[in-house]
């Protein structure tokens, strides 16, 4: 399991002079990095539609592949096995099509005598040259993986490419992450440049300076990570893999059902017996935040009676803080609230914890107070990552009709959910029949039973309508 760490990192030297000379070199470096990334995006575009040209006027890929499917499945030597998979193979288009991409991407590497991945890194080679090999390696993967994962996105129209900000993290490889602790007991970051940094735990709430113990101990491995410059701080983004536990004592079979709501964040329900927790509160959540923005309003509007210097400045840093403060807030309840549902699960023995498949929530009534100051993925993701450490299994389900349809009978009306809190199934042969429960258990015993595992939104019935 990856993840990841912020440690804020303080220079080893401490003359004035000499910090405004790193801090040249780290921001020079920060937007050839920024300009890179994006030449990378435009350079693996470029890649796409010139394989795609090629595919429209030349189809030698796809006679090829089907021909030659075709011919082993002829022949006698092809085993009943094989026969199968060939089978399966030629009647799903999607497995065609990566099929030939793989033919495609192989032309590519014949014609240019480069892979599609190196590519672009050859490009940003050429154009910025002040960008070390090991952060330009590491930066052209990650970009590139962004890049693949959206692509399929992008073609269907639901995304547009990534356009990547001046604040872009630097990314380098492994090899370039060497720390040690010096004589006295200090964490040293030895990076490129010669440049040195300690790192600074501060309250280390997140056990981080146990984690890069661990590090140095080799049992937790260190991935591709990245240097943040964050107006006048920097901080290290720490990649760990972190082997996944073998718990003992956890059933795959028994499951929690993971309702994220408006009036509760989040209910969990088991799938067997009657185990029920309702996690957080919207009114104490809401009422925090919305504090927060109130007070950045008033601020805002008193923006226009201020004409210009040092006070204008002043309410600018004002805004940002209370900004920081607000997106703190809110992930610190999230880590508390994933925190807890990863407990209950382990507390009852359940291997397996199911969400609902996200396709867009808040996008609907963005206009509503309550569903635009919820974080919804946030919490998800969260929740997942914790639950993996642990050794839980994550799944996701549709979530079409979870919330109308009853846990019991499996009878669906849209007015069996009386209001936001109240469910009652109106199936005269339910034991449940004309009694009042809790809407957002009724939703989290769906989730736990459900069958329907999703991956990807195509997939959900929501969207297919």
């Amino acid at each position: 399991m990856i993840i990841n760490r912020k440690i804020q990192l303080d220079f080893t030297i401490k003359n004035r002079e000499s910090q405004n000379e790193i801090w040249k070199i780290l921001r020079k470096l920060n937007y050839s990095v920024f300009q890179a990334s994006n030449e990378i995006v435009n350079s693996q575009f470029f890649n796409e539609v010139y394989l795609f040209r090629q595919h429209v006027s030349d189809y030698k890929f796809i006679d090829e592949e089907m021909k030659s499917l075709k011919k082993q499945f002829a022949q006698k030597t092809t085993s009943l096995e094989e026969k199968k998979e060939i089978l399966y193979v030629l009647t799903r288009d999607k497995i065609v099509k990566e099929r030939i991409n793989e033919a495609r991407y192989e032309h590519f590497k014949k014609e240019f005598d480069i892979g599609i991945q190196h590519s672009s890194y050859d490009v940003i080679k050429q154009l910025y040259p002040d960008i070390p090999p090991r952060i330009r390696a590491a930066l052209n993967y990650r970009i590139f993986t962004d890049f693949k994962r959206d692509l399929l996105a992008v073609k269907n129209g639901l995304i547009t490419l990534r356009t990547y900000r001046k604040d872009i993290p630097i990314p380098f490889t492994v090899d370039a992450l060497k720390i040690s602790i010096d004589e006295r007991n200090r964490f040293l970051l030895k990076w490129l440049f010669g440049i040195n940094f300690y790192l600074h735990f501060g309250k280390d709430d997140s056990r981080n300076q146990e984690i890069v113990l661990k590090i140095l101990s080799g049992e937790y491995k260190a991935g591709i990570s990245s240097i943040q410059i964050k107006d006048d701080k920097v901080f290290l983004l720490l990649s760990v893999d972190i082997p996944n536990k073998n718990p003992k004592g956890l059933n795959p079979d028994i499951v929690v059902g993971v309702d994220l709501g408006i009036t509760i964040p989040a209910y969990c329900a088991l799938s067997v017996g009657k185990g029920r927790v309702a996690l957080g509160n919207s009114n104490d959540f809401l009422r925090v935040r919305l504090q927060m923005q109130a007070r950045r309003k008033r601020l805002n509007k008193s923006m226009t009676l201020t004409q210009g210097g040092k006070g204008k400045n002043k309410k600018l840093k004002v805004l940002d803080k209370i900004k920081e403060c607000e997106r703190n807030f809110v992930k610190t309840y999230n880590h508390n609230i994933s925190k807890k549902v990863v407990e209950f699960a382990e507390k009852n023995g359940a291997g397996t914890i199911k969400l609902e498949f996200l396709t867009g929530i808040g996008q609907v009534d963005r206009n509503k107070p309550k569903l635009r100051n919820w974080s919804f993925y946030e919490l998800q993701t969260m929740i997942k990552y914790k639950a993996e450490r642990a050794g839980i299994k994550i799944l996701h389900v549709d979530a079409y009709h979870t919330s109308t349809q009853c846990a019991n009978c499996g009878n669906h009306e849209p007015k069996q959910r009386i209001d936001q809190t109240t469910f009652i199934c109106k199936n005269p042969k339910c034991e449940g029949f004309g009694k009042k429960i809790l809407a957002d258990y009724n939703a989290a015993l769906n989730i736990a039973r459900s069958k329907k595992i999703v991956t990807s939104k195509l997939e959900t019935q929501s969207f297919q309508g």
